[in-house]
């Protein structure tokens, strides 16, 4: 067995072979965190394989609760510009969660490590060639006291060649159980922004937009996410001049009318000026490129979301 910290699907083929790990579900295997974690020694006993009843024979990683040292998963390789998604299902063993104490749901628009020092946090390192972290990351609160969905849906930033995982209990009377964690690649033309989820009992980001209660499951079984009134993606690459065509699949709101903006950014991410936009369920939106802009960002409103499709206009 090859030590990978994830298990990388059949798509991710970057600095690895497919399947690093012998099951085909992302469970863990054996009893040494060794195998997945690359500070393993220094976790000790905060960081141990356990097999959990209600997992139908799948072990957990179980991290021991008041413990503010993250359990650093080995890194990944990935290629900047790309999309990926890493998913995992937890469970937070503590008397107040989100299901107990409602209040816990603002946890989820948190992005600061100082205000989620009492719960478990997801955090997502980017590292370049040398595996020096870059200064962009992403963190996430782990708030549910049932075994939960977890996922995070992104584009790897410029001068990203490795990707580490890293969970931490906080400072908490209960500990934090994990299985399941994979990293997937997307592979497209273009940008593709995918929304739709497998089920309704998810949490996280699909590229910025925060997933938790915005899910509906529509009449052919799709489960779409609900982008509010104007909600923002992240800042994603836009490597090419020239013209593009933008198109957006999902279902209207129920706030007026479907619409979403195209805001364009430079190298050093600042916003340029004239941003484009229209009708999001319409035809295609078609544009061109400002000459400066190296990234662009969507502001959409009022759509039930399935994908969002940027790609070059022939």
């Amino acid at each position: 067995m090859k030590p990978f910290g994830l298990v990388l699907s059949c798509t991710l083929l970057l600095g690895g072979s497919a399947g690093a790990w012998a099951d085909t579900d992302g469970g863990f295997q054996g009893n040494d965190p060794a195998a997945y974690l690359e500070n393993a020694r220094a976790m000790n006993q905060d960081a141990v394989l356990i097999d959990a009843p209600e997992l139908k024979g799948q072990k957990a990683l179980r991290l021991r609760d008041d413990n503010e040292l993250y359990a650093a998963f080995r890194p990944v390789a990935v290629e900047a510009g790309k999309s990926y998604t890493v998913s995992f299902r937890g469970k937070w063993a503590n008397e107040e969660t989100i299901e107990t104490n409602p209040t816990l749901a603002a946890s989820l628009e948190m992005t600061s490590e100082y205000f989620m020092q009492a719960l478990p946090v997801l955090k997502i390192e980017f590292l370049d060639e040398k595996k020096e972290p870059l200064k962009q990351m992403i963190l996430a609160a782990l708030p549910y006291g049932s075994w939960h969905a977890y996922q995070q849906r992104f584009y790897a930033p410029a001068g990203a060649a490795f990707l580490r995982v890293n969970v931490k209990s906080g400072r908490n009377p209960g500990d934090f159980l994990l299985t399941n964690p994979q990293v997937s690649a997307q592979a497209a033309d273009g940008l593709l922004l995918t929304f739709r989820q497998t089920d309704e009992n998810v949490s996280g980001r699909a590229y910025g937009l925060l997933v938790d209660g915005a899910c509906r499951k529509m009449s052919d079984g799709a489960v779409l996410v609900y982008s509010g009134t104007g909600l923002r993606t992240d800042i994603m690459p836009l490597k090419e001049a020239g013209a593009y065509r933008l198109s957006v699949k999902g279902a209207p709101g129920e706030q007026g009318k479907p619409h979403v903006t195209v805001i364009f950014y430079d190298a050093e991410g600042k916003s340029l000026k004239n941003p484009v936009g229209g009708d999001a369920l319409a035809k295609p939106l078609t544009f061109t490129r400002p000459e400066q802009a190296t990234g662009v960002q969507l502001v959409i409103a009022n759509c039930w979301l399935d994908e969002v499709r940027l790609e070059r206009a022939r």
